[in-house]
C-alpha cells in the first residue's frame, strides 16, 4: 500500500451506527484509546463508565463487517475490545505498543476492517503512521475519540469521530 494521496477529513460527530462491511478493494481502520479505567494498580481494568463505552464501542462496531482486532497486551485494551471480540467471535491478537512503526507496516499489508485497541499517547501517533495525516495529541482524560484511517483506491481518508 505505497503511493497513496492523502485526503483529509475531519468528522466531528457523533455516530451510532458505523457503515457495513468495506467495499472491494477498501481498508478500514479503526483506532481508539481503551475506555476510562480504574486507578488501583500499574494495570488497571476498566471502570464502570469505561466497561460501557467498551459496550457501547462493540455495538458501533459490530456490523462494520471487523476481520481483526488488535489490542495492547493490558488489561484495559483487551477489556476495551473484548465486548467487540465476543459480539463478532473475532480473537484478540496482541501487538507491540513499543513498535509503532514496525506495526504500522504490518498494518498496511493486511485487507480487511481491523480494530486496534491502544492508549493516549499510542494511539494518534500509530493513526499518522497509517494515515500520513498529523493527528493532535490525546489528553490523559480523553476516552471519547475514535479514528478511522481508509485506504481506497490509491487515496487515505482520516476521519476522527467523537463518541458519546
Amino acid at each position: 500500500m505505497k503511493n497513496f494521496k492523502i485526503i483529509p477529513c475531519l468528522t466531528l460527530a457523533f455516530f451510532f451506527v458505523l457503515p457495513a462491511a468495506s467495499m472491494a478493494g477498501e481498508t478500514v481502520y479503526y483506532l481508539f484509546r481503551h475506555a476510562e479505567k480504574l486507578a488501583d494498580n500499574p494495570d488497571p481494568g476498566l471502570t464502570e463508565e469505561g466497561l460501557a463505552r467498551a459496550e457501547n464501542l462493540a455495538a458501533m462496531l459490530k456490523t462494520a463487517g471487523v476481520t481483526r482486532i488488535f489490542s495492547s497486551d493490558y488489561k484495559r485494551t483487551r477489556d476495551t475490545a473484548g465486548p467487540l471480540s465476543e459480539a463478532t467471535g473475532i480473537e484478540i491478537e496482541i501487538y507491540d505498543p513499543r513498535n509503532l512503526p514496525g506495526f504500522a507496516e504490518q498494518l498496511k499489508e493486511m485487507d480487511g476492517v481491523i480494530i486496534i485497541s491502544g492508549h493516549s499517547n499510542t494511539t494518534p501517533e500509530l493513526t499518522a503512521l497509517l494515515s500520513g495525516y498529523e493527528t493532535e495529541p490525546m489528553e490523559e482524560t480523553e476516552y471519547d475519540r475514535l479514528y478511522m484511517v481508509t485506504f481506497f483506491e490509491g487515496s487515505i481518508r482520516l476521519n476522527t469521530i467523537k463518541q458519546d
